[in-house]
């Protein structure tokens, strides 16, 4: 039990790092903030981040490729629920707008220093983009038979 417990307030404490990157990148940018200061925001040393990460560039990869993989995820389950190809639609813009309201900092991080990823990093942040994109382009079309997919691309973007 004594290990469950580790278990959670380590993963807890993983999670508090993140919330407090994503704060800190959006504020002043990746390469203003030291991992002190991050520790110093989660109230730990700045050595002890690397129990939880291996780099202050990993933590952004994860918040980045983290936040892709949420938009994929949740864009495919919206798509995919049953109803009308205009409900669709609704529910994906209702999806994507309580993402943006809610995670106002990780888009602004994603704008500024999405860069600083390492190059395969980048890729998969872009190829989770771009599926993403596909589920939306799929819905439109779906909504206007007509709409072509390279237009629906372009009304997505």
């Amino acid at each position: 039990m004594a290990s469950t417990i580790r278990s959670q307030q380590k993963a807890d404490r993983r999670l508090q790092i993140l919330a407090q990157a994503s704060q800190l990148f959006a504020e002043h940018g990746f390469r203003s903030i030291s991992i002190e200061d991050l520790g110093a925001a989660v109230g730990v040393s700045g050595p002890a981040i690397y129990r939880h990460f291996p780099s202050k560039e990993a933590i952004l990869a994860e918040l980045l490729v983290g936040v892709s993989q949420r938009l994929l995820e949740g864009g495919t389950i919206e798509a995919a629920r049953p109803g009308t190809p205009g409900e669709a639609l609704g529910r994906l813009i209702r999806f994507h707008t309580d993402f943006a309201l809610r995670d106002r900092n990780l888009i602004r991080i994603q704008d500024r220093d999405l860069s600083q990823l390492s190059t395969d990093e980048q890729h998969l942040v872009r190829k989770l983009q771009r599926a993403y994109v596909d589920v939306w382009v799929a819905s439109l079309v779906d909504f206007d038979p007509g709409l072509s997919p390279s237009i629906a691309r372009t009304k997505v973007h």
